[in-house]
This record gives C-alpha cells, structure tokens and sequence, in this order.
C-alpha cells in the first residue's frame, strides 16, 4: 500500500523511494509546507462560497509572486541526491535546470494543502464572525 508521499515521489522521480528517501522526503516536504504572510492574507479575502479549485489557482499564484520577488525557494538542508535530474520521459537541459524542477514540485506538493487549511482556517473564522453578527 503506497501513501501521499510515495506516489508523489514516485511521479517527480520515476521511481518509488526507499525507506530513508522517503523520509528525508516528507520532512522536506513538512519544511516547504509554510505559507508566507502575503499568501495567507490574499486567501483570507477570498469569500466562503468560493470554489477550492478557484481558491487553489489564486493561492499558488500568490505563492509565485511573492516568492519570485525573493530568492528562490531552497530546502534548509540540500541533499545531492534529492537533487538528481528526474528519470521522467521529459527533458531537462541541465542538471540545475532539473535541480530546480524538482524543488518546484515539492514546493507545490508541500504548498497545496497548506493553501487550502489556510483559507478553510480563515473562512470559518469569517463565517462565525459573521453568524454571530446577525445572531
């Protein structure tokens, strides 16, 4: 039985990761899984009827604005073997090209599910605002 976590290992690698990969793996991803402030206040004005899909894309797109406007995203703790060019059928130019691939999908797999507590956190908190409000 396979988790979250090997498949999408398996899907950024072209192969199911050992045990030790796969635990220097999900503590990469536990690292990469914080949500700047920008991000989290943008998700905390989307209303609570909105679409998670809808939520997803303007949260993602905030992540890459605010992170493009700093340095790039780096795991506190490089390790060269996380780092390899992936064994896909896509090409890659370079080995930092396919370095930085990689580091982009584990902030996404990492970033995702963050995005969506976040909003679901705060639009909770909006609507019992609001329901005590009219109460």
């Amino acid at each position: 039985k396979s988790s979250f976590e090997d498949v999408a290992y398996l899907l950024i690698h072209g192969r199911l990761p050992t045990r030790s990969e796969l635990q220097a793996f999900q503590q990469r991803l536990s690292k990469l899984s914080h949500l700047p402030g920008e991000v989290e206040s943008v998700l905390s004005y989307i209303p609570n009827s909105a679409s998670p899909i809808d939520v997803l894309r303007t949260g993602v797109s905030m992540l890459g604005a605010v992170e493009a406007a700093s340095e790039r995203i780096r795991s506190p703790e490089p390790n060269p073997t996380t780092l390899a060019e992936p064994t896909g059928d896509f090409i890659l130019d370079s080995g930092a090209e396919a370095a930085a691939a990689v580091e982009k999908a584990e902030r996404m797999i990492a970033a995702l599910p963050s995005i969506l507590f976040s909003w679901l956190q705060k639009s909770s908190e909006n609507l019992s605002e609001n329901l005590s409000e009219i109460l």
